[in-house]
């Protein structure tokens, strides 16, 4: 069964309606310790609520009464709404609307400059080269993938590959035992043969090309492995995302990563990362992008579009996708700000690389946590464990085969299914708003909700919540096709049309703040008649509510939001921000040489900045 087949019901469930004084607007807790009157101090404010904290129930004012009350040398008029010994609730009798008070007031997330080490120059970009060889194999590919080609046009490109033109004369000769005459050209050998059996050839000929490739980085283990099964995870897990790929350029992009990128011109450059980069759990982490900046001031992925322009503009497209696939893998990236395609092609195509990824962390370097995520997104395609299990096995004994005939080693272990789990009931500290998210989530993963809006004080953090909530088996998002789209990216209403999702059961846009008000009327078309599920987020710091350009989307989402725990209000979710910093640090570097542990400690920052504080 093919993952974006078959049309499902749409369910109008909504969020449960909360008291509509507090869900018309977003509630902003103050740092500072502002006393009102002799009431108690400001909690958080909104446009319509006040809370204010009290060590004592007062009787100076009552339930239900108005009451006059000044902020900021403003006096405002109120309704009481409740009075307890630790609150006083009251509600506006007109908006709040003095924004300029609730931001010097507000405690933000710092974040951590550094000044990169070296700068990529484009004449170095221009250094990089690629070998005609390899140039030759993927035309090659590319030209037996096209159900147009003919005689002709493989010859043309046959006979620029020597091995494979030798060794296609020499099956036509065994193939002509019984003719005198020794077929000596490419083009008798081919009639004689025919397209069928040519074509076989090539994908040996291509095949046995990339297991034996010299591997330009000596770091990088299993090369070889690496790239073979790369092509064949590629090859298996078309067929079930089907978007009329253009192979050659897929394919190319994903074989480029470590023969002819960016990537090459890092390990010249500086010797830990050419030490750091040794597989590809290194190579598609988080934490090697935030490295990456450390060292070049830009990751892989923008300073790698900077070598397609000038090298291989055929690409930029599918790299499109490939940036997108990255944001699946890690959705706390942050991708830089320029115009992405976002055609149902390119989206499903990101789908399709991001299954790549899980699959080589798996077959190649036995990583369990992708092996776990990669067996339950293939139940999307109706596959059983077992069947996944069988699936996954044509891949590596058709690979081994292949190790075995060049004596490559090592070759791949046969997959099993992993003993490895996620739960963010274990992960997430013990606190009331962790637990509250894990509950929302899991009315997601029961359809009982579809429609959500999360508020952050850092958007790598939501990202790195939202990698385990999507991936945990108790939430039940771990087993559907999802796509994240970064709301900046969106340029103009013809790249986002509803049509363009199809097939997938949800829809992520980040940094929906971002979005441009010209995308605003198709954004409200998709969510309101996309039948899959949608959630946005978007930073506690843009005071979205108060914001005049922006308050249409705040109206679009408004009844469906809560907020990721925040920074500012709960200590275990610092803390835990700070754990998993550390433990990108060691993911990476495999050591606990921290640095700055006093200064991460002594402030708030964000994720990005807790790491990069950790280097030094």
């Amino acid at each position: 069964m093919g993952i974006f087949g078959g049309k499902k019901q749409k369910e109008s469930i909504k969020l449960e309606k909360e008291e509509a004084l507090d869900l018309r607007w977003d509630k902003y807790y103050l740092n500072k310790s502002i006393k009102i009157d002799d009431l108690g101090e400001i909690e958080f404010i909104s446009k319509s609520l006040l809370r204010l904290k009290t060590d004592k129930k007062t009787n100076l004012i009552q339930e239900g009464i108005i009451t006059s009350i000044k902020i900021n040398g403003k006096e405002y008029k109120f309704l009481v709404l409740e009075i307890t010994e630790r609150k006083i609730d009251l509600a506006f009798k007109e908006e709040f609307e003095d924004i300029e008070f609730i931001k010097e007031n507000t405690r933000f997330v710092e974040s951590y400059k550094t000044s990169k080490k070296y700068t990529i120059t484009d004449k170095e970009i221009e250094s990089i080269r690629i070998s005609q060889d390899f140039i030759n194999a993927i035309n090659l590919l590319s030209e037996v993938d096209d159900p147009n080609t003919d005689a002709e046009s493989l010859s043309f490109i046959i006979n620029q590959i020597p091995p494979l033109k030798n060794k296609i004369i020499e099956e036509a000769n065994k193939a002509s035992e019984n003719i005198i005459e020794e077929i000596k050209d490419l083009p008798t050998a081919i009639a004689r043969l025919g397209m069928d059996k040519i074509k076989k050839l090539s994908y040996q000929y291509f095949d046995l090309f990339v297991a034996t490739y010299k591997n330009p980085m000596e770091n990088f283990e299993s090369f070889n492995q690496f790239n073979l099964t790369k092509v064949q995870t590629f090859k298996k897990f078309a067929p079930y995302i089907p978007f009329q790929p253009k192979r050659k350029v897929g394919l190319l992009l994903l074989l480029l990563e470590t023969v002819s990128s960016i990537a090459n011109l890092f390990i010249e450059k500086d010797s830990d990362y050419k030490k750091i980069l040794k597989n590809s759990l290194k190579f598609y982490s988080y934490p090697l992008r935030i490295c990456e900046k450390y060292l070049f001031g830009e990751d892989y992925l923008s300073l790698n579009e900077r070598f397609l322009e000038r090298k291989f503009k055929i690409l930029l497209e599918v790299n499109d996708s490939y940036k997108l696939a990255h944001l699946l893998l890690n959705p706390m990236l942050s991708l830089k700000q320029e115009p992405l395609s976002l055609s149902n092609r390119n989206l499903k195509r990101a789908y399709l690389y991001y299954l790549v990824f899980l699959a080589v962390n798996f077959l190649v370097y036995n990583d369990k946590k992708s092996g776990f995520i990669l067996y339950n997104r293939l139940k999307r395609f109706g596959m059983s464990v077992n069947e996944s299990t069988d699936f996954l096995n044509e891949i590596v004994f058709y690979i081994n085969k292949i190790l075995t005939a060049l004596k490559i080693k090592p070759y791949l272990k046969t997959p099993s299914p992993v003993n490895y789990t996620i739960s963010c009931k274990k992960i997430f500290p013990e606190s009331g708003d962790f637990v509250d998210l894990i509950e929302t989530f899991k009315k997601l993963g029961s359809g009982k909700f579809k429609r959500l809006a999360l508020r952050h004080q850092d958007s790598k953090f939501a990202g790195l919540l939202l990698n385990y909530l999507i991936n945990d088996p108790e939430i039940g998002l771990h087993d559907k096709s999802f796509i994240i789209i970064p709301s900046e990216e969106i340029q103009n209403p013809d790249s986002l049309l509803i049509e363009n999702l199809a097939g997938f059961d949800i829809v992520y846009f980040k940094n929906i703040d971002n979005l441009s008000p010209v995308i605003y009327r198709e954004f409200y078309k998709i969510w309101k008649n996309f039948e899959g599920i949608i959630i946005v987020d978007y930073s506690y710091y843009s005071f979205l509510d108060f914001d005049p350009t922006k308050i249409q989307i705040f109206h679009i989402i408004k009844e469906n939001k809560i907020d990721i725990p925040l920074l500012t209000e709960n200590q275990k979710a610092y803390d835990f921000l700070k754990e998993q910093a550390k433990n990108m640090y060691i993911e990476l570097f495999e050591k606990t040489d921290f640095k700055n542990l006093d200064k991460i400690d002594s402030n708030l920052y964000d994720l990005e900045s807790a790491f990069l504080m950790l280097l030094g």
